[in-house]
């Protein structure tokens, strides 16, 4: 369900004008988990994911995976795809329609891989009791390989 006031960042592409950002924009929106909030996704694959409202005129474009998404002052997913809600496919770039109504951007739910992450990077907080039900005991090589790029990310601009 659709109820988490949030914030998106990303670098991508503006929808009106098709060219790529200058400087990095700032989105408010309402992001969910389930069925609800992401109706193309498998059942195993709801509490990973968190979904945004879509809103025609606003959400994530081209070049803005691995962008973030923060709730409540807290990092909560990394923007991982576009998808089309009236046939549960995956948007191809030339077809890709930002912003349109039934356009719904996919985040990765950040929280059951805490543990993993904070194995990696010191200071990062390990999987609270929340999130237990949605941890996976390995995340799979694709999601192991966007974290990592992820990670290479922050310590470039953090350390």
């Amino acid at each position: 369900m659709y109820k988490v006031p949030c914030t998106a960042y990303g670098w991508g592409v503006h929808s009106k004008s098709g060219r790529p950002a200058t400087h990095l924009q700032v989105l408010n929106v309402t992001a969910g988990h389930g069925e609800e909030a992401c109706p193309c996704s498998k059942r195993y694959q709801e509490k990973r994911l968190v979904c945004l409202k879509p809103v025609k005129g606003q959400g994530i474009c081209v070049g803005d995976s691995g962008s973030a998404l923060v709730c409540g002052g807290e990092g909560v997913g990394v923007a991982h795809m576009i998808i089309d809600r009236r046939g549960c496919s995956f948007t191809k770039v030339p077809d890709l329609k930002c912003g349109a109504r039934d356009t719904i951007g996919v985040y990765m739910f950040l929280c059951p891989y805490l543990d993993w992450i904070s194995g990696y990077v010191r200071g990062v907080p390990g999987t609270p009791q929340s999130c237990r039900g949605s941890r996976t005991d390995r995340p799979s090589d694709h999601v192991l390989l966007f974290l990592y790029c992820l990670l290479l990310f922050a310590n470039i601009y953090i350390y």
